[in-house]
């Protein structure tokens, strides 16, 4: 059987049969989802800590005010790229073609695949790169509109991104390597080369001087240089990526691009609507982009640490049993990550919400970001914090479209989110006057729309069905409840009793006691973790 074309003995409307898997094959599948989650997990992990230590050594250098604003703005097109190309759209239509060629031709046509897709992307980032840095003034001026009465902050911006372009480069390609990599299981070089961004920026925060933005400016080329080196080393060696293999026109490099258009949106709609974000910021109060930026990043640590590691386990996992034909394997493994993405990501987004001004005050409030800093962006973190499940949602659920190879539908329900975005955003902070705090309000009602759609559609369809994780929902949103009880009434007590005082107890006694409370209510409401994926039981 193809795995494109489900047999008619199924359910309605194409949906696989669960049990066509056998109980030993299902109890194999998920040691080694559970391993490599793993891997990815430790890598995405100790990249969002090195992350928020970044974030914490530039904001103590720069503060909220005009240079960090310039910092934020120069680095979200290379950021939005590199979501695009290297986490995004491309790595989505990129392993379900390689996965394709790999079981219908063999192990070298897709090292032969792998090689002409590489010398593609290399000819258009060379373009793209060439065209922001001649063109960063048009560039800057469409971002942040906002910035062009103000040239400090527009001619510091287009220095910047002048410099930073490289970087976008350098991580795109790179994506080619790791598609191939972890086509081999082999997650780590993708799970820790990220890591080098970060201590980049990091290390230039050390050896900044006079001219901190431009020093920032070329920690990040160097962590680009780095990352490629990091992901294309092993794969060259190991033969996945034939170099010698120049068409960049070849038929699977069309498909490769016909499977990306309609995803660079799609793949992408998060980044997307922060842009509409920044451009809308850059007309509010100095401060604005960097607060909205510090509490986008605080709720992209449990997105990435969570959302986007299922994401990178499910995507080739999916795109192997749909080329294989195995339409109970692709059911159960949506399961899987389903469940996983509920457990996690409600508590996750209710701590945010809860701790979100203590939160804040520990990690940022020194140096030139002042207490009122602290209370601003606690203001967007509580906003963004109640569409954090819309964006891990979203971020696992994609991959049961680009497995298929089927990215029309989350293009559409992305140019939904991007309209509902716009509109929201313009009535909130403009027309309502809400400020930074609409336009994160306007970002995570979007999140929800696109998520909520993806989801109705897909279990429509029939290839993702309602076994295990709507019951797996329901005691996590009741461990959820119970847990926020505890933080709200029952911690504030105990602080006195223990007479603790200051950020940091507050702060570690609510972290420590919320996730002891919601572990013991989730076991308690009958929830355990195991190596089947039937039903609940993961």
């Amino acid at each position: 059987m193809r795995a494109h074309h489900l047999p008619t003995s199924q359910a309605p409307h194409g949906a696989p049969d669960d049990h066509s898997q056998s109980a030993s094959e299902r109890r194999q599948l998920t040691p080694s989802l559970l391993h490599s989650s793993a891997v990815v997990t430790s890598g995405t992990a100790l990249s969002r800590v090195l992350g928020l230590i970044r974030d914490i050594a530039v904001t103590h250098l720069l503060g909220a005010g005009v240079l960090h604003d310039i910092f934020v703005v120069a680095l979200r097109i290379p950021n939005l790229f590199r979501r695009l190309l290297a986490e995004g759209a491309f790595s989505q239509a990129l392993n379900p073609v390689l996965a394709e060629a790999r079981h219908e031709s063999g192990e070298a046509a897709a090292s032969h695949l792998a090689g002409e897709v590489f010398w593609m992307l290399l000819l258009a980032l060379a373009a793209l790169t060439a065209v922001l840095t001649f063109a960063a003034p048009t560039v800057v001026g469409l971002i942040a509109p906002g910035f062009a009465d103000d040239p400090v902050r527009f001619d510091g911006t287009v220095e910047m991104l002048r410099i930073v372009a490289v970087y976008l480069a350098c991580v795109s390609l790179g994506s080619v390597a790791i598609a191939r990599l972890v086509q081999h299981s082999r997650f780590g070089w993708g799970a820790y080369a990220p890591l080098t961004f970060n201590l980049g920026l990091i290390i230039a925060v050390l050896l900044a001087s006079d001219s901190p933005l431009t020093t920032l400016a070329w920690g990040v080329v160097a962590a680009g240089v780095s990352h490629l080196a990091i992901v294309m080393i092993p794969a060259l060696a190991s033969g996945y990526i034939r170099l010698g293999a120049f068409n960049p026109v070849s038929p699977g490099v069309r498909k490769v691009g016909r499977l990306m258009a309609p995803g660079v949106l799609s793949g992408s709609v998060i980044q997307l609507n922060q842009i509409v974000g920044t451009v809308l910021a850059s007309f509010l109060v100095a401060g604005s982009p960097t607060w909205l930026y510090l509490s986008d990043r605080l709720v992209q640590l449990p997105v990435g640490l969570f959302a986007v590691t299922l994401s990178s386990v499910l995507l080739p996992a999916l795109s192997r049993t749909y080329a294989e034909g195995d339409a109970g394997g692709f059911s159960a493994r949506m399961h899987w990550g389903l469940s996983w993405l509920m457990v996690l990501s409600l508590p996750a987004a209710a701590g945010l919400w809860l701790i979100a001004e203590p939160l804040i005050g520990l990690l940022f409030e020194r140096g030139a970001f002042t207490p009122a800093d602290t209370q601003a962006t606690a203001a967007s973190l509580r906003i963004y914090a109640l569409g954090a499940p819309a964006y891990m949602l979203a971020a696992v659920l994609l991959p049961g479209y680009f497995a298929r190879q089927k990215p029309g539908g989350p293009l559409l329900f992305s140019l939904i989110s991007l309209a509902v975005n716009f509109s929201l955003a313009l009535l909130l902070a403009m027309h309502w006057d809400w400020g930074h705090v609409g336009i994160a309000a306007a970002g995570s009602i979007a999140a929800w729309v696109q998520s909520l759609i993806m989801l109705g559609v897909l279990l429509h369809s029939g290839w993702c069905g309602f076994r295990g994780w709507p019951l797996d929902t329901l005691r996590a949103a009741l461990a959820t409840v119970v847990m926020a009880l505890v933080l709200l009434f029952a911690v504030p007590g105990l602080l006195g009793l223990a007479g603790l005082d200051g950020v940091f107890w507050t702060v570690a006694l609510q972290v420590t006691a919320g996730v002891s409370v919601y572990l013991a209510g989730l076991f308690l409401l009958g929830w355990r973790l195991h190596l089947g994926v039937q039903g609940a039981d993961l």
